[in-house]
């Protein structure tokens, strides 16, 4: 999940509620995604919503 704090956005995980660990500028969205990806992230979309989960929580191993 996306959580907005005023002017800033950070991603948390949909399973164990962790975030990547930064948060970001609204405007950094792209750059954002990116780092969660690096940092070992599965971010997908099911049915109309997206799904976030960490490294720890991805099932796709």
């Amino acid at each position: 999940m996306i959580e907005r704090l005023d002017e800033k956005i950070e991603l948390c995980c949909d399973e164990c509620g962790d975030s990547a660990g930064r948060v970001f500028d609204r405007d950094d969205f792209d750059i954002m995604i990116q780092h969660a990806k690096d940092e070992g992230w599965r971010i997908f979309k099911m049915g109309r919503e997206w799904k976030h989960n960490c490294a720890d929580c991805r099932d796709d191993r």
